[in-house]
């Protein structure tokens, strides 16, 4: 069952500065994606942490209830966590004369959208302070940075108001919509793709076999399979270009890499490239490390080597001195 993000905001302090976060909870700070520009380098900083829920961690995100100055950081944060609810327990104005209904808003989704609610639970009133800006249109559309927010529908209750909105992405562009319809579809059409181990030799010889129209069912699943730049085929990695091959590997996320040697062993010509079980490979930006290795028999004479290795970034991004 898809599960959608809940924020939770809090009246706590009114200032943006990455050193808030740092001090405090770093390690469950929510991290927005980094912007291009001259201030990328704090640009995925927003008052926010992860809050466990039962028995499903960062199930909620405790914010700070937005100011003028993180409208577009907040909206940012609830497209890039796929927010569907926000519950708003604090007042524009604290300690002082405020509205007595409490807020709650819904997001709805379409293509180019994410669902969301929203909850504002009343406190007292006391002396005037403001403590969190009105982040949401009253009526039709506003566009925070790159997010458009429509409100499309207000019901006012004795305790809370619950709004519906309707937010789009300005950025993200047709291309992504149809490669998530094509992954949906192949999703679909493919159903359970997976494989036991012990069930291995004799799926493999199942779909080799021909029909009685001569076809395989191999040549069945991979029909229609023509997209570009789907595979990388290179060289044999040498001694002086093995980082090179790693670093390509970081570069382009590649998941599975697939070695077709003429034999069960490695050529005279034919150099390790990857790291031992007692030492990890050091590639600068990050290190290979050699977690396991299996053999997996195919048949009588037949065999994949199997090698599970974990890449791990070593630099970091430097944190701010002072705020």
């Amino acid at each position: 069952m898809f599960l959608y993000q809940v924020v939770i905001l809090f009246v706590i302090k009114t200032f943006k500065c990455p050193c808030f976060f740092l001090s405090l909870d770093d390690h469950s700070r929510v991290k927005l994606r980094a912007l291009a520009g001259k201030d990328a380098k704090h640009s995925d900083y927003i008052n926010a942490n992860y809050v466990d829920g039962y028995n499903r961690p960062r199930a909620y995100i405790a914010a700070q209830g937005p100011l003028k100055s993180t409208f577009e950081d907040f909206w940012r944060m609830v497209w890039e966590q796929n927010t569907g609810i926000i519950v708003m327990i604090t007042n524009l104005v604290e300690k002082g004369r405020v509205r007595k209904t409490p807020r709650t808003s819904k997001l709805e989704t379409s293509s180019g959208t994410v669902r969301c609610a929203a909850l504002t639970l009343p406190f007292g009133s006391c002396v005037f302070q403001r403590k969190c800006d009105q982040y949401w249109p009253m009526e039709n559309s506003e566009q925070y940075g790159n997010i458009v927010v429509t409100l499309k529908s207000t019901e006012v209750h004795a305790c809370y108001t619950l709004r519906r909105f309707l937010i789009r992405n300005t950025k993200v562009k047709k291309e992504q919509y149809v490669f998530i319809h094509d992954a949906l579809m192949e999703a679909i059409l493919s159903k359970e793709t997976e494989v036991r181990v012990w069930k291995l030799h004799s799926y493999v010889n199942s779909i080799l076999t021909p029909n009685s129209a001569g076809r395989t069912r191999l040549e069945k699943q991979f029909r229609g399979y023509y997209r570009s730049n789907e595979f990388i085929i290179t060289q044999h990695p040498l001694p002086h270009t093995t980082t090179d091959f790693w670093r390509m590997i970081w570069d382009h996320n590649a998941q599975i890499i697939v070695m077709l040697p003429d034999n069960q062993g490695l050529a005279e010509d034919e150099f390790v490239y990857w790291p031992s079980r007692e030492e990890a490979m050091n590639c600068i930006a990050f290190t290979v490390t050699l977690i396991s290795k299996d053999r997996l028999c195919l048949s009588n004479e037949e065999q994949i080597i199997i090698h599970d290795f974990i890449l791990e970034a070593t630099q970091v991004p430097a944190r701010p001195d002072n705020c």
